[in-house]
């Protein structure tokens, strides 16, 4: 299943299984009609493993860990992701997603992100169902397999389209 809006520079790819659960999803964004930030999460034996954005189709996972800015912010667009530096730990609801190490002291309005202890406009867990989403600002946390790199990754999404 692919959404797509033709007259934007970006566009929505998910997979959801016979269940309604997200399997795949991906996000394009066209910079300048030069660079093209793609940010995908692919679900596999764990809801919770394998984070990888690049900049290219041809440059799969070697951008992890890096700077990626993201140079548009258009209310319009369904997601946004980038990264910031590894001392960016204080986070805000926003259009965006944020990338630090695990261990990291995270806050989110004040409060510590860590797991049982967020606030209630907040949740923990991946989202596994983006059609569950509402118009509202929502940020999750997920945390990729420890046998990969170790990040934390915030994503805050805008709106769903998946209704």
């Amino acid at each position: 299943m692919s959404f797509e809006n033709k007259n934007a520079s970006y566009y929505i790819i998910a997979q959801f299984d016979s269940e309604g659960f997200l399997i795949s999803r991906a996000t394009s964004f066209n910079l300048d009609n030069e660079n093209i930030l793609t940010a995908s999460h692919f679900i596999k034996e764990s809801p919770r493993c394998d984070f990888r954005i690049f900049l290219t189709p041809d440059d799969y996972g070697k951008s992890n860990g890096k700077v990626v800015e993201l140079k548009i912010n258009r209310p319009e667009l369904d997601i946004a992701i980038f990264t910031c530096p590894w001392n960016c730990l204080s986070l805000t609801p926003s259009l965006g997603g944020y990338a630090v190490p695990v261990g990291a002291e995270v806050y989110v309005n004040g409060y510590a992100a860590e797991k049982g202890n967020i606030p209630s406009l907040f949740f923990s867990d991946i989202v596994t169902d983006l059609r569950a989403i509402d118009t509202s600002i929502y940020c999750y946390e997920i945390t990729q397999c420890k046998k990969k790199h170790h990040y934390k990754l915030f994503w805050c999404l805008w709106r769903s389209t998946f209704i």
